[in-house]
Parts: structure tokens; C-alpha cells; sequence
């Protein structure tokens, strides 16, 4: 999280077996490993050449005006011929050619070719991991994928024609999307294709394999009901264009530390839009498919074979195995019909007038079942009487009877989550004919059923998308110019938005462009310079003019993507307002340079400069006791004021302990904060400093989840090294309990989530280590506050008040000189939760978001920050 007004960045890499950069870049023609000498291929900026074709174009309508005039005969190839004749790529990029487990990438100029992970292959590609210079000036984790083989035969193209064509298309924070696709070679011969996407997180197939591999769950049954909603949200605005999936599984869609879900792999999605478009029976993993799907079509089946997949997914994220894991088709078809039973005669009368009577006699021939009641099928797993009711609603033979994304979405069981407002449905419906293509050799030149459309699908060494276009805010007018507008492009969505919006800086404002990122700010904010980002925000410093003191800026990362994104934003802001004190991040100023709050989009916090943090100062340096002893006391400091206004901060890590030259702590990051009494969610907290009964979501906990990763932070600071740097949800409680050791039976009966108990009644018994002979570097007194403070049992957990009398501490511990927040505080505090339950649209959170700003603007405490200057109160106005 970038809203430290300090920077840190760390990536990890998996060994790259040979790398060979742009300085001796090979020609695409021929294999990377025989070539050498090359010189290094040109580069140019994408817009000059945009403003080349836009020139080229109007020259060539010009010409073709007064070729009009002199004759009027031309003949279709002439003119095809005529228009091709024009450059019609942009530039070339300069690559790197890269051997990552034995497989060639080409890794454009600006991706990093140090850090990169192999995450593995598929039937149709290879992908890998690393990092990549987005327009913004800032680096995110990206996935790029190697398509394997794209024109080996029509159906691999047509499949990755599909898949790219989606990607560009789909705009849903729950679908995966498109940042960047490219090829190396030649436009007339190209060969290789990528594609790059923003990296989604870890695939739901892996954490159900892990689970099943360790017997150990890790997916609640909060978490089971969140990752459904998700899934039945974004089918909800993929199905409201006209798209069926097609494809999913476990595999194909993806979870963050956060639980937030993506969908991946479009290549067998096909429109529904021209109803004769035939749909293929085998397009799924078998254990997924519907039973229209596997065996007979009804219709050329719909997008509720997306449904039953969903059920599918459902059953599985309960019981942890597949629901219908078929050896064969015929198998596959057996298990479905023993768990749902056999078709009825009035299904067998449409699968009849759809087929044959042939087809209606082998279902036929098979042995007739009974449906099974579902809630004695899956009693073991003691789902709610809502999840039964869904599934037994998803899981039905007859697609005609089967339930809806629309209703699904509308069930009682996915009702604590659900929010129409901001469950989006596609603006206009997305075409995906690809009937003109029947060879290989169309599907690489993308040509449509006439010469003159014909525009190559990739042009030379260029992203059409122009690495890391704002996802809403585009038109193809400013992104891809004439060139795309010239011919039907396959795979890019080509509707004219006209122009760009002409943006108007406000008064008393000036813009500053910034690493390609666009700050609005007041004109006495100047000499700015980049720090540091994350996934919420961006920071910069600043000369604050009146003073001529320096200032850390956050401007918010698309505060209003999602309701996700604003309710974070709406919690930094309410709690940076209200909280003060010496060892808590200080608000100074929060903006917007727009006018009102409907129009809300943008929001600037500005905060005293601070030198560094506790991540990049373990990089340089190994501290001294004394050191350590005051950064700690301060953190338990401020901890204890945050405490007191019934606030748990839940994302306590180096990173969000910032420092000064002076060895001054602010705590910083609020955006996961919340109240104490609020409902808990199991993932919030950076894994390795999260305490245990967040990730097994086994009790409404406390405060002293706090207290636990301030442990975790005093042993990084004592050893030097983060003390459990789990893998993954698994790994890290593997690496707590052979640390802490496994719970007595009297905790037993504390954990409220009967599978965390299950979890912990199954570990094998580990004896809690020896914390003196772990941190042999350490002082008497820091083992035994860390013993104190890493405990697994939260009751036994050491409290703030506590840790901050204890001995370790003694020297730095003032009791008269540690505040705790007022009775204002606390009561602008509890309104926080009821604010956000209030909230169901993105208008309604801009509302709280422009109430918090215009509240601090006229505070006391921002008024003496402008005191200086007599025009600032006017032109900040609200």
C-alpha cells in the first residue's frame, strides 16, 4: 500500500536460465539461439506515430478523391492494394529474448527480465510472472502468456482469436482484462502471439489441490459464499453480452489474498448473438460440463451451461473434491444422473425434437435414477438450508428449469453480499462472429469476408492497446487513431466514442504530469517528485510554497472502481480526520479538483513527510536494541491511542510503520481498518503478519490481532528477517504452529468456525520452541515480550496497556505522556459502519467521500496548515 509517504519495493524470482537483452535482440525470422550480432531494433513513440497515420489517412482519402475524378472504373484488389501500400504498424518495440524453463519468451522493453516465474502451461500457451512499466510510470505484476502454436490449425486460432478479442472487450473488476498484446515477428509472417494481463492471484484449482493434498481447509464457508457471489456477478455482465463461457472450472478463475475472485480464459466463449452460430460439444473440462453440454443439445444450448458449472464450482468449494469427476463421457454422465437423476419424459420429448429418436433411445438405454435429496448428499459438510436451495437450483437436467444469473444473483443465500447498484451488466452486446475464417492462414491476417476490410490482426512489434489504457475513461479515437478505424479490426473494440473529453484544469489548480501519471493540484503545491504506490494509491512529495516545507501527497487509485475500492477510501479518510496523535499518520489537507459530488472521482490527501519505513530500513541495516526498543514503544504508542477509539488497525506490517531521520514512528494505512464490534473477514492483513485466527476466521477477534503482528514485527527486527514468510494460507500456519505450537484442547472450544476446529484438532502435536534459543541475538526482556505477544490463544495474548509497562520497555515508557482518544473521537468512530451500510451505489459512497472532505476543509486543523496564505480558504472552497 502506497500511502506511506515512503516507497518500497520487493520482488522475488525463480532462476532464469539464460537472458539476452535488446542489445542483442535477434531477428524474429529465425530461432533466438542462432542469431548473434544483431543490432538492436528501433524504437519510437506510439503516439508520433499515431499522428502519422492520421496524417497518411488524409492523404490517402485526398488521393483517392482525385483518382475519383479521372476515372470511374477501379478495380476492388487495386484499391486493396492502395490502402495496404501505406505503413500501416506503428514503430517497432525492442525485446528481450528470455529462456524461461525451456521455453523462448520475447519480453518487450520496459517488463522486467530479472524477476520472472513460470506459473505454468496449458494445451494452448505458457505463462509466466513478472513485472512491467505501465503507462502511469508505475510497475504492476503482470502475467504474460505464450500463446502455443496460434495457427497450427483453425481451431487454435479461432480459439485465440476469441480469447483476445474478450479480453479487449470485457470491462468488470471480476474478468479478467487485456493490458497488453504484442508479437515479435514480422506482420506478414508472424508466428508468436502474447498476451499480457494484470495478474489476478492464485488459482482457486491450486488452493481446492492444497487442500485435498494437506487435508486442511483453508475456504470458509464466508469465504465459499463471497467467491460464489463474485462468480454469479461477473456471469451476470457476461451473459448480459450475449457471451456464454463456456469454460468454467476451478482453473479458470482466480483468487487474491483478499478474496477478490477473477475470471480467466475466454478462448471457448462464443455469442449468442446470431442463433445459428452451432456451439461445439466439447469446450469444457469434462467434471464441469452440463449434461447438454456432454451428451444432447437443446437449442444449441444457452449460457445457463454456465450455471451448472457454477453449481458445479459451488459443491466442490463445500465438500473440497470435484462433484462429478467422470473417467469418460459415459461415466461423466452416470455420476451426473445418480446425483440429479434421469431425464424426465418431457425433457426427453425436447431432447427428441433437438436430436433424434436415436439420441432419445441411448438416454434411454441407460439406467433410470431418482433425484437425490441434497441436503442428506452433502450433510456431512452441515451447509445452510440457502446454499442446498441454490445448488439444487443450478444443478437441474433441464436448462429450460435451471436458474438464471438475473435470480441466482437475487438468492436469499448470497444476500449479505449482494448490491445491485454495483453489479454492472455489459453496455452493448459483444459480436464474436469468426464464421468468414476457415484457414489458418485467414485467421493470421484477420481477414474479413472482402479485400478492402482486410487490416493485419497484429501489426509488427505493437500492443494495440497501448500498454495499460485506462480501462473506462477511453475512446478509440485517442487510443488506436485512424489505423483501427480504417477496416473491421479483429479482436478490438473499435466503436467510435468521438473525441476524448476536453478537460478543463479548476481555478486556483495547476497540472502536473508525473511518471505519466496526471496530478490536479493546488497551485501551492509544487516541485513534485515520485515516491511510492501500491494497489489503492500512488504517493508523491511536494514543496508546500507558503513554507517552503516538503509534504507527502496520496492521490487514490480509482477510488470509485468498485464499491470495494471506495469503501477503503471512505475508512483512510473518515480515520485520518478524526485520529490525532503523535504516532498516527497526520492528515494535513485532503482535495479534489472536482466541483461537486456527482462528479467525484479524484481525491488527494496530503500528510507530513516522513523518511523511510520499517521495510526498507531492515533492507539496509541491522538496528541496535536501543533502536529497536524506541521504534516498538512508539508503535505500541500509537497502537494503544488507536485502541482506545475502538479501532483495529488489521494491516500492522514494516511497510505501514513509517520513520523519520529523528526515529519518529506514524502508523500509517487505514484502509482496512475497522470498528471493533463490526463483522470480521478472514482476509485482511498482509499474510506474514497476520495473526492466525484471521486466516482460519475461527472467532470474532479482537484487538490483539494487533498485538500479533507487532510480534512479528519486533522478531523481524530482533533477527532480521521476516519470522513466518509463508507461501501461501497453508504454509504460513505451518510455519506459525512449528513456532508457537499446537493448542491445548481447552482453546478447542474457543474457535467458533467448527472446520478452523476440525483444522486444529488434526495437527499433529508441536511443542511450542524455545523463543530464547530461536532469537539467540536478542535481550532477556525482548524473548520474553515476544514470547508474551506470540502466543495462539488470543485471551493469553498480551495487551497494549501491558506490553507498554513491560520491562522491555521501560526505558522509553512515559504512562502521562500516552493519550487515548477523546469521548468526539470514539463517537465519530461508531459512525463509520453505519455510514457504510447505508451506502448502496457508488453516488451514495461519493457523497460520504465529498462530506469527509468538505468536513476537513473547514477543521481547525486544516485551516492553521493554510493559515499563511490569505487566497487558499477560496479557491479549495466546496
Amino acid at each position: 500500500m502506497a500511502s506511506a509517504p515512503s516507497s518500497s519495493s520487493t520482488s522475488s524470482s525463480l532462476p532464469i536460465s539464460h537472458v539476452r537483452r535488446h542489445e542483442d535482440v535477434p531477428t524474429p525470422s529465425a530461432p533466438p539461439s542462432k542469431r548473434s550480432n544483431i543490432q538492436p531494433q528501433e524504437s519510437y513513440e506510439p503516439n508520433t506515430w499515431l499522428q502519422q497515420q492520421m496524417e497518411q489517412e488524409q492523404q490517402r482519402k485526398l488521393a483517392e478523391e482525385k483518382k475519383k475524378q479521372s476515372t470511374s472504373t477501379t478495380e476492388d484488389d487495386e484499391e486493396e492494394e492502395d490502402v495496404l501500400s501505406q505503413p500501416r504498424g506503428p514503430h517497432k518495440r525492442r525485446f528481450n529474448f528470455v529462456m524461461v524453463s525451456n521455453i523462448t519468451f520475447a519480453i518487450p522493453e520496459g517488463y522486467d527480465v530479472d524477476g520472472i516465474e513460470y506459473l505454468g502451461g496449458g494445451s494452448f500457451g505458457n505463462v509466466i510472472k513478472t513485472s512491467a512499466l505501465c503507462r502511469d510510470g508505475h510497475r504492476r505484476w503482470v502475467t504474460i502468456k505464450k500463446m502455443r502454436e496460434p495457427f497450427f490449425d483453425p481451431h487454435h486460432a479461432r480459439r485465440i482469436f476469441r480469447e483476445i478479442k474478450l479480453l479487449q472487450l470485457m470491462r468488470h473488476d471480476n474478468i479478467i482484462c487485456a493490458l497488453d498484446i504484442y508479437t515479435p515477428d514480422e506482420e506478414n509472417d508472424f508466428r508468436d502471439v502474447y498476451v499480457v494481463t494484470e495478474f489476478a492471484g492464485r488459482s482457486l484449482y491450486r488452493i481446492l489441490k492444497q487442500q485435498r493434498d494437506y487435508g486442511r481447509r483453508v475456504l470458509t464457508e464466508e469465504h465459499v459464499k463471497f467467491i460464489i457471489y463474485q462468480i454469479i456477478r461477473a456471469l451476470k455482465y457476461i451473459h448480459s453480452a450475449n457471451i456464454i463461457h463456456r469454460d468454467l472450472k476451478p482453473g479458470n478463475l482466480a483468487l487474491t489474498d483478499d478474496s477478490d475472485l477473477m475470471i480467466l480464459d475466454f478462448g471457448l466463449a462464443r455469442s449468442l448473438e446470431k442463433k445459428d452460430t452451432s456451439l461445439t460439444q466439447y469446450v469444457q473440462t469434462r467434471w464441469y460440463r452440463s449434461p447438454e453440454v456432454i451428451y444432447w443439445k437443446i437449442d444449441s444450448y444457452t449460457n445457463l451451461a454456465d450455471m451448472w458449472s457454477v453449481g458445479c464450482i459451488a459443491a466442490e468449494l463445500l465438500t473440497g473434491d470435484p462433484l462429478f469427476p467422470g473417467d469418460d463421457v459415459n461415466a461423466q454422465y452416470q455420476r451426473i444422473t445418480q446425483l440429479c437423476g434421469s431425464p424426465d419424459e418431457e425433457l426427453l420429448t425436447k431432447i427428441e425434437n433437438d436430436n433424434s429418436s436415436a439420441m432419445k433411445a441411448v438416454i434411454q438405454s441407460y439406467k433410470v435414477y431418482k433425484r437425490r435429496n441434497f441436503r442428506e448428499v452433502f450433510a456431512a459438510y452441515s451447509p445452510s438450508a440457502d446454499f442446498i436451495d441454490l445448488i439444487e437450483k443450478l444443478l437441474v437436467l433441464d436448462p429450460e428449469k435451471r436458474i438464471t444469473v438475473e435470480e441466482a444473483i437475487q438468492h436469499p443465500y448470497l444476500a449479505e453480499f449482494s448490491l445491485p447498484a454495483d453489479e454492472p451488466r455489459a453496455d452493448h452486446i459483444f459480436d464474436l462472429d469468426d464464421t468468414q475464417a476457415r484457414t489458418r492462414f485467414q485467421w493470421r491476417e484477420g481477414c474479413t469476408s472482402t479485400k478492402k476490410q482486410r487490416l493485419v490482426f497484429i501489426q509488427h512489434s505493437y500492443s494495440y492497446l497501448n500498454f495499460y489504457i485506462k480501462k473506462v475513461e477511453r475512446s478509440s479515437s485517442d487510443v488506436l487513431g485512424m489505423a483501427v478505424k480504417m477496416g473491421d479490426f479483429p479482436g478490438t473494440f473499435i466503436a467510435d466514442l468521438g473525441p476524448a473529453p476536453i478537460e478543463i484544469t479548476p481555478e486556483g489548480y495547476h497540472e502536473v504530469e508525473l511518471n505519466k501519471t496526471k496530478w490536479v493540484i493546488p497551485h501551492w503545491y509544487n516541485s513534485l517528485r515520485a515516491l511510492g504506490e501500491g494497489a489503492y494509491g500512488v504517493v508523491c512529495t511536494a514543496e508546500y510554497e507558503p513554507t517552503g516545507d516538503r509534504v507527502a501527497i496520496k492521490k487514490f487509485f480509482r477510488p470509485f472502481q468498485s464499491t470495494i475500492h471506495a469503501k477503503r477510501t471512505y475508512r483512510e479518510l473518515k480515520l485520518l480526520r478524526t485520529l490525532q496523535h503523535d504516532n498516527v499518520l497526520e492528515m494535513i489537507d485532503v482535495f479534489t479538483p472536482d466541483p461537486d459530488a456527482s462528479s467525484l472521482n479524484y481525491v488527494y490527501f496530503v500528510s507530513v513527510l516522513m523518511g523511510s519505513d520499517l521495510q526498507n530500513i531492515l533492507k539496509i541495516q541491522r538496528l541496535t536494541d536501543e533502536q529497536i526498543q524506541l521504534l516498538i514503544y512508539q508503535v505500541l504508542r500509537g497502537l494503544k491511542y488507536i485502541h482506545s477509539a475502538g479501532i483495529i488497525h488489521r494491516d500492522l506490517k514494516p511497510s505501514n510503520i513509517a520513520v523519520n531521520e529523528r526515529c519518529e514512528v506514524k502508523i500509517l494505512d487505514f484502509g482496512l481498518a475497522r470498528a471493533q464490534d463490526a463483522e470480521m473477514t478472514g482476509y485482511v492483513a498482509t499474510r506474514w503478519y497476520r495473526a492466525p485466527e484471521i486466516m482460519l476466521n475461527w472467532m470474532h477477534y479482537t484487538q490483539t490481532v494487533d498485538i500479533w503482528s507487532v510480534g512479528c514485527i519486533l522478531a523481524e527486527l530482533v533477527s532480521g528477517r521476516p519470522l513466518f514468510p509463508g507461501d501461501d494460507h497453508i504454509d504460513q500456519l505451518t510455519k506459525i504452529m512449528s513456532v508457537v505450537g499446537t493448542p491445548q484442547e481447552d482453546f478447542w472450544s474457543k474457535i467458533q468456525s467448527e472446520e478452523a476446529r476440525n483444522y486444529i484438532k488434526n495437527q499433529p502435536p508441536i511443542v511450542r520452541q524455545d523463543f530464547g534459543a530461536l532469537f539467540p541475538m536478542a535481550s532477556p526482556y525482548a524473548v520474553e515480550l515476544l514470547e508474551m505477544m506470540l502466543i495462539l490463544d488470543p485471551d493469553e495474548r498480551i495487551s497494549v496497556d501491558s506490553a507498554l509497562r513491560h520491562d522491555y520497555l521501560r526505558e522509553y515508557s512515559v504512562p502521562n505522556d500516552e493519550p487515548v482518544a477523546t469521548d468526539t473521537v470514539k463517537n465519530s468512530i461508531v459512525t463509520i459502519d453505519s455510514a457504510e451500510e447505508n451506502a448502496e451505489s457508488l453516488n451514495d459512497w461519493r457523497e460520504l467521500i465529498w462530506n469527509e472532505i468538505r468536513l476537513f476543509q473547514t477543521s481547525a486543523r486544516r485551516l492553521s496548515f493554510v493559515s499563511c496564505t490569505d487566497t487558499e480558504e477560496e479557491s479549495m472552497k466546496i
